[in-house]
């Protein structure tokens, strides 16, 4: 068996051990494999050497003067194991061939085994950070929100009822107020997308197929995820802002009359009801009514309620995010980091199935997190044409 074989035997076994998930016999192998590739790096050193001895008869070889020098380098090569982690630029390369079917080198196939937890292999973080951010691109609200990455279920303390702090007579008792707090409990729901293309995509460069897959990915998961932090029921979903609240007019709620246009009025009102602490960094969350109530409306001076600005637009100074997710006639003011609780409790992970697309000569990729999110009570008021009486918060 010549060096070729012995070193493709060898690779094969050491795949195979890795697969099986035994490291230290995988690690033998690869002990095998590199005095293998050592000793024949010595015997072609050894060759070259020889060969650069070897003078052609006609050669002068009374040119005594001419000294000729040979320098001799070994690679070295290090028996220590590689340790690499889901931040590694070695496990994305890996990870990333992987998903694509193509056949991984030794090292890649060791930085999968170690980037790998007992669900399977995980996303390079680099990866994930480029889902992520295209998503919020997609739908700004994603990154308006306290989106975690916490995993399983998260139970977050949040503040009920505050009592001021209070005079205190010199030597007194002090008597505890009654400060209380609430909980936001966030469990998780599973977002799941498939997208099937030609097996073509192995011939795509690494980079060019992260960002083909991501793209895709983002595109499909954000859609969803920002409908329900708006309009999410909380009924075996997530909650949204429009479900925060029982919807009263005059006191979390403003409501103009459907045969009426919406007035200025209407909007300072609002602005009015939201509470004090959430005011600094509240934002109007609305879109077709924006364009179609909002800016063609004028103060008592005659001048526009809407700023427009470098970053966007702003109502009575509050900054304005736009959503399609929104219904018409409807909009919300709130500071949104502190007004919706979200959590990936299993964040945004890709596989792939070659078998499912085999007649077809294609690959299925599946892109899934584990999703949830919750208002949190009183801080978010609404605005809207009609308001139902029988709005119970859902």
């Amino acid at each position: 068996m010549d060096y070729t074989q012995q070193k493709d035997k060898l690779k094969l076994e050491i795949k195979n051990l890795l697969d099986d998930k035994q490291v230290n016999e995988a690690n033998k192998k690869m002990d095998e494999l590199e005095s293998l590739e050592m000793a024949y790096a010595k015997e072609m050193t050894a060759a070259a050497n020889m060969a650069a001895f070897q003078m052609p008869e006609y050669v002068d070889l009374k040119a005594k003067d001419c000294k000729i020098q040979i320098e001799r380098k070994e690679d070295t090569m290090s028996n220590e194991l590689k340790i690499f982690s889901v931040d590694s630029a070695e496990y994305r390369m890996a990870w990333i061939k992987n998903l694509q079917g193509k056949e991984l080198s030794t090292d890649e196939m060791v930085a999968m085994d170690s980037g790998s937890s007992s669900a399977g292999a995980v996303i390079p973080t680099v990866t994930q950070n480029k889902i992520i951010e295209k998503m919020i691109k997609l739908a700004p609200m994603i990154g308006e929100v306290d989106l975690m990455q916490i995993p399983g279920y998260v139970k977050i303390p949040v503040e009920s009822t505050v009592n001021d702090a209070a005079l205190h007579t010199e030597n007194a008792a002090i008597t505890a107020s009654g400060d209380t707090l609430t909980y936001i409990s966030l469990a998780g729901f599973e977002i799941c997308k498939t997208l099937q293309i030609s097996a073509t995509v192995q011939t795509m460069s690494i980079d060019a197929f992260e960002d083909w897959i991501t793209s895709n990915i983002a595109r499909s998961m954000a859609n969803p995820i920002e409908n329900y932090i708006i309009n999410g029921t909380g009924s075996s979903q997530p909650k949204g802002a429009d479900a925060a609240e029982t919807w009263t007019d005059g006191t979390n709620a403003v409501q103009w009359a459907s045969s009426s246009k919406l007035a200025d009025a209407d909007i300072t009102e609002l602005i009015s009801l939201l509470p004090a602490r959430y005011d600094a960094n509240a934002k109007f969350l609305i879109k077709k009514t924006f364009w179609q109530q909002v800016m063609p409306i004028r103060d008592d001076s005659k001048y526009k309620i809407v700023t427009e600005t470098a970053d966007g637009y702003l109502i009575h100074g509050y900054p304005v995010l736009h959503s399609d997710k929104v219904a018409d006639n409807v909009f919300f003011l709130a500071d949104w980091k502190e007004a919706i609780k979200a959590n990936l409790s299993r964040p945004i992970n890709i596989e792939s199935d070659k078998s499912a697309g085999f007649t077809s000569n294609s690959i299925i990729w599946r892109g899934d997190c584990i999703f949830d999110c919750a208002p949190v009570p009183g801080s978010i008021v609404k605005s809207a044409a009609t308001i139902p009486s029988s709005d119970s918060g859902k």
